[in-house]
């Protein structure tokens, strides 16, 4: 090994190992500084982090490092670069000494040609085993050929990039997870607040009526005067408070806020969500129609999920796996069914899991879970059915309209 290879190998372990050391920050400074590693190392002027982004069709750069704070790149059409983006998706990475007549390279001339760019180094990002973006050295100035330890150490910056990238989506998530069931339990007090509300109105109703009556009766013995009339008038009022509260508490969203939602589409977030929530011993099984549909508010379909497999997880202390499944069941009605495999619920208690406040958790539970689940599915016009045996797992079922109810 020559003296100068010598030297290049050890500035590639020093910049593996400031890699390796790179610290928490949010990912576009995490990517700035692995960027400034990679350029150092290999002596690249402009480092870049681009991304495939499929629905737009084009190549975007998300990140670029270099001395002089160049801007960050418009965006690559994909349809001007089908066979560049074709041989990285082949291979590992391009290395180019002169990518302005290089033909894997041609797709791209006018940019590098905008930006003075001849050597390229381009390592391919991985995720999942797809390639999801490139991570591009370029290098402004005289030509040069890439040793193939630098090849490698490019290849080894591309990875880093592809973790940086996991662990913020993963963050992004669990932030997510943590927003929704935030959201959740402020729906489940809601909930609560409107069904005591709800029994309020109702109980104040019937004292109210009972006053009136007697009210009908005095004014009927001949009874009158201003204390009769002001009972009478706060009596009216009293009513009319009790109508009011009881409007308001049935029915927590409008038509407004409900949609066709479908399987296709339902698919992708539950999966999404529910991968993000449970972690191992814990595991979601999604069976999952794309053609069934549902006319439900989103955000309180979610709801009615996250209720029932938050109960299932419960109920298997030991992890397992929940089965939920979306089908159509007839011309009306969808169904959607929550299974697990755990304790199962004592048949004397069946009949009572659908009630507010009632609990087999003990201090760990609200009691609002599935009187929530009811509620929500009884707001759009579906029902909720419940199998359960001890030591045989439960199965929850709820049948939820396909369609807006027709008004006559």
């Amino acid at each position: 090994m020559g003296e100068h290879s010598a030297i290049t190998q050890l500035n590639l372990t020093s910049a593996r190992l400031a890699l390796a050391r790179l610290p928490a920050a949010p990912l576009g400074e995490a990517l700035k500084c692995a960027c400034k590693i990679a350029s150092q190392a290999l002596d690249t002027r402009r480092v870049g982090v681009w991304l495939f982004e499929p629905e737009a069709q084009q190549l975007r750069c998300i990140c670029l490092y270099s001395p002089d704070g160049q801007p960050v790149p418009a965006p690559l059409p994909m349809a001007d670069i089908p066979s560049y983006s074709a041989t990285l998706r082949e291979q590992r990475y391009l290395a180019t000494r002169d990518a302005q007549v290089d033909p894997v390279t041609r797709d791209v001339k006018q940019y590098t040609s905008q930006h003075g760019i001849h050597s390229m180094l381009d390592a391919a990002i991985y995720r999942a085993g797809s390639v999801v973006g490139v991570v591009c050295h370029e290098r402004q100035g005289p030509v040069r050929e890439f040793k193939e330890s630098e090849c490698e150490f490019a290849v080894t910056v591309a990875d880093i990039v592809a973790y940086l990238l996991e662990s913020d989506q993963r963050l992004s998530l669990e932030r997510q997870v943590h927003r929704l069931e935030v959201k959740l339990k402020d729906a489940q007090r809601i909930d609560a607040v409107s069904r005591f509300a709800a029994g309020i109105a109702h109980d104040l109703g019937n004292l109210l009526t009972v006053v009136t009556t007697g009210l009908q009766v005095l004014e009927k013995q001949g009874a009158a005067g201003d204390v009769v009339k002001m009972v009478r008038e706060a009596t009216n009022h009293g009513s009319a408070l009790t109508r009011q509260l009881s409007r308001l508490t049935r029915g927590v969203s409008t038509d407004k806020d409900r949609q066709v939602l479908r399987g296709r589409d339902l698919k992708e977030t539950w999966g999404t969500l529910l991968g993000a929530m449970l972690k191992a011993p814990w595991v979601v099984a999604l069976d999952v129609d794309p053609e069934a549909q549902v006319w439900a508010d989103a955000v309180q379909l979610e709801q009615v999920l996250l209720n029932l497999v938050f109960n299932a997880r419960d109920a298997m202390a030991n992890g397992g796996t929940i089965l939920v499944r979306f089908k159509k069941h007839d011309e009306q009605f969808a169904r959607i069914d929550v299974i697990d495999t755990g304790v199962g619920i004592p048949p004397e208690h069946v009949a009572d899991v659908f009630a507010p406040y009632f609990t087999t958790k003990g201090d760990q539970g609200t009691g609002l879970g599935l009187s929530t689940v009811q509620f929500l599915a009884h707001e759009h016009g579906g029902r909720v059915d419940l199998s359960s045996a001890p030591g045989d797992g439960t199965t929850v079922t709820i049948y939820w309209p396909v369609s807006a109810p027709v008004t006559v």
